[in-house]
């Protein structure tokens, strides 16, 4: 399991808001995340093996105020369930396991377990990626640690996004027993799984 965990507050300047009015909804949304404790706002909902299959994006302070999404499953059942986060590999994305291997989402069902998705990386307007662009870092490849050079270090705070600010929002969304909560992954997944484990054991 994964310990301690804490809250992060947001905090950032209010946005202009002089856009077309799409533009203006988003900007609402985000007002909404940075006036409030970062919180998970549904943008999509699936059935599948008899659970809920969710996807999320929230306004992360950790990762420097830019929007994350992240996908969970949710077993159908009564009370609250353990869980266990999912790395994904080099350029995946929230959505890699569930497309590529769901079969994942029915074993969680049987086990009466909550899968929790992450991002493989910050993304969008602001953040950081090498150029020339590569597959083996930057964007897509965070390798779930904590940067530490000025380029990267504002938004890829990886570690501390898996290992504290994402199973407190999770917690306060869904029914996830916190204390009860593993992760593992899949290739940098398995590298950012084995780093977070030894430095939270």
């Amino acid at each position: 399991s994964l310990s301690p965990f804490r809250t992060v507050w947001a905090s950032s300047a209010v946005p202009e808001t002089n856009l077309g009015l799409f533009s203006q909804r988003i900007q609402c949304r985000r007002l909404r995340h940075l006036m409030a404790p970062p919180e998970l706002l549904e943008i999509a909902e699936h059935r599948c093996f008899k659970g809920t299959l969710y996807r999320f994006e929230h306004i992360s302070p950790v990762l420097g105020d830019c929007t994350m999404k992240l996908s969970t499953f949710v077993p159908s059942g009564k009370g609250k369930f353990p869980g266990v986060i999912w790395l994904s590999g080099l350029t995946g994305t929230d959505e890699s396991l569930a497309q590529r291997a769901s079969s994942a989402l029915e074993v969680a069902q049987e086990l009466q377990l909550i899968l929790i998705m992450p991002d493989t990386s910050p993304r969008g307007e602001g953040v950081p990626d090498e150029d020339p662009k590569a597959f083996d870092f930057g964007v897509g490849a965070s390798f779930y640690v904590n940067a530490t050079t000025q380029k990267y270090k504002k938004h890829y705070q990886m570690l501390d996004y898996i290992t504290q600010e994402l199973p407190s929002m999770v917690a306060a969304k869904l029914p996830l027993l916190q204390h009860r909560l593993g992760i593992m992954g899949h290739s940098m997944g398995g590298h950012g799984a084995l780093v977070a484990a030894l430095r939270y054991p």
